[in-house]
C-alpha cells in the first residue's frame, strides 16, 4: 500500500468487526456497533474481488468481500473508490443511484421521442425526451413527470399503483418503464429508516418490477431483502409479511426451484387457514397460489384436486360473483384444458371447462375479462368439430339427478 493509504477492517454481515487474523486498522468511527439485527442487503452481495458470494463488508464503504485475503489483494484497486463510495452513502446508495441512472438511460434510448409534448406537464421534448410507457394513452410523458405523479399519488392515497400502472388509463406500464420508475423510487427511499413504511413499499415495488422484467436473480435477492425487512421491523403486520413471502415463492417457482416455492406456499396456506378459517377470501387466494406453484412443478393431479375443493368452498362462502371465485373458476378451467387427449374423458373435461369459463366471464371485471374471453374462444374452437361426437356420447347420460 502506498504512503497514507489505510485499509479498512472487514465487518461481518451482522455488524460485528473482525479483529483476528487481520492487522488492518479500521477507520475511526467507520465500523458500526455490533447489533442483533442482520443488515438488509438489496445491492449485489458478491465479493468485489473474485465474484463469489460475500460474507463480510468493508467497514467504510460497505462493499462486500468473501475473505480478508480478497480484501487485501483488491485494496490497490479499491482504495481509490472506497472514499468516493463512502461519501455517496455507502455501497447500497451507490448501487441504487447507478442502477436508477442506467435504467432511465435505457428507457430513454428504447422508448424516447424527440418530438411531441408531455401529457402531464405540457413541456416539449426539447427539455427531456418524451417516453411512451406502453399504456393506452396516445401522448407520452417525461420520465421525471411519471415518477413525480406516482410519488404524489402515493403520498395522497397511500397506494403504489402509479409506479407500475398509468393513472389516466389504468393500463400497466411496459416492464422496462415500470422497472425504471421502481429504481427511481428506491433511490429516493433508500436513505429512509428501515422502520419506515414507505421504504418497505418501495422495496416491494422494486422486487415486483424486477420479476416482471424477467431479471429473476436480482428479483430473488430483493424479495429476500423485502421478507427480511418485514420480519425485522414489521412482524405485527402479518398481511405484509405473507404477501412478501408469496412474492418470494413466485420467484423461486419461475427460477425452477419448485420445492422451495411449494414449501413456502404450503406454509402460507396453513398459517392463513389457522388465522382466518378455510372459507376466508385470503385463504382461498393462497390456495390458488399453491395450485399455481404445483402446476409449475408438473403436478396436475394435485393441482386439479386443490382447485376443485377451493372452487366449491368459494361458491358456497363467497358466491359466483366474488373476484376470488372468478379467478378460481378461470384457473380450474385452464387446468382442465391442459389435460391432453382426444378421448371421451378429455372431451368431457373440455366441455366442463367451457361451462366454467362462461360462468367466470359473466362475473369478470375489466382487467380479467379479455383473458377469460380469449380462453373461451380457444376452447370453443377446439370443441367445434367435436360437438356432434360429444352429443352422441353424453346425450344418453343422466346429467341431472332424477326429480322426485
Amino acid at each position: 500500500m502506498g504512503k497514507g493509504a489505510q485499509q479498512h477492517a472487514l465487518v461481518d454481515a451482522n455488524g460485528a468487526t473482525r479483529t483476528k487474523a487481520n492487522k488492518c486498522t479500521p477507520a475511526k468511527g467507520s465500523a458500526p456497533a455490533a447489533s442483533s439485527e442482520r443488515e438488509v442487503a438489496v445491492a449485489p452481495t458478491v465479493c468485489a474481488a473474485c465474484g463469489k458470494e460475500g460474507s463480510s463488508r468493508c467497514s467504510r464503504c460497505r462493499v462486500w468481500y468473501c475473505s480478508q485475503e480478497c480484501q487485501r489483494g483488491h485494496w490497490s484497486i479499491h482504495k481509490d473508490d472506497c472514499k468516493r463510495i463512502a461519501k455517496i452513502g455507502g455501497w447500497e446508495t451507490c448501487h441504487a443511484d447507478g442502477s436508477a441512472k442506467r435504467a432511465a438511460s435505457e428507457v430513454m434510448s428504447a422508448r424516447g421521442c424527440d418530438e411531441g409534448f408531455c401529457g402531464i406537464c405540457g413541456g416539449s421534448a426539447a427539455t427531456s425526451r418524451i417516453v411512451h410507457s406502453g399504456c393506452a394513452c396516445s401522448s407520452g410523458a417525461h420520465l421525471a413527470c411519471l415518477s413525480r405523479c406516482a410519488r404524489e399519488y402515493q403520498q395522497k392515497s397511500g397506494k403504489v399503483i402509479g409506479w407500475h400502472r398509468c393513472l389516466v388509463c389504468d393500463q400497466p406500464h411496459a416492464p422496462d418503464v415500470a422497472l425504471a420508475l421502481a429504481k427511481c423510487q428506491w433511490r429516493g427511499s433508500i436513505s429512509l429508516p428501515d422502520k419506515c413504511w414507505d421504504k418497505m413499499r418501495s422495496l416491494s415495488v422494486l422486487a415486483n418490477a424486477l420479476t416482471s422484467a424477467g431479471q429473476l436473480d436480482d428479483a430473488l435477492r430483493v424479495h429476500r431483502a423485502d421478507v427480511a425487512l418485514c420480519q425485522q421491523h414489521f412482524p405485527e403486520d402479518r398481511d405484509a409479511l405473507q404477501e412478501a413471502t408469496h412474492n418470494l415463492a413466485q420467484v423461486y417457482g419461475l427460477k425452477g426451484d419448485h420445492v422451495k416455492a411449494i414449501h413456502l406456499e404450503e406454509t402460507l396456506l396453513t398459517q392463513i387457514t389457522l388465522e382466518r378459517g378455510s372459507d376466508h377470501p385470503r385463504t382461498l387466494r393462497r390456495a390458488l397460489c399453491l395450485a399455481t406453484a404445483r402446476a409449475r412443478a408438473g403436478d396436475p393431479r394435485s393441482e386439479l384436486g386443490l382447485l376443485k375443493r377451493s372452487y366449491a368452498r368459494a361458491l358456497r362462502a363467497l358466491g359466483a360473483a366474488h373476484p376470488v371465485t372468478v379467478d378460481l373458476a378461470h384457473a380450474r378451467a385452464n387446468a382442465l384444458l391442459a389435460v391432453n387427449g382426444d378421448d371421451s374423458k378429455a372431451l368431457g373435461l373440455k366441455l366442463f371447462a367451457e361451462v366454467l369459463l362462461e360462468d367466470a366471464l359473466m362475473h369478470a371485471n375489466k382487467a380479467t375479462a379479455p383473458e377469460i374471453e380469449s380462453d373461451l374462444e380457444n376452447v370453443r374452437a377446439w370443441l367445434a368439430p367435436r360437438r356432434v361426437a360429444a352429443s352422441r356420447v353424453f346425450a344418453p347420460m343422466r346429467l341431472l339427478p332424477p326429480q322426485r
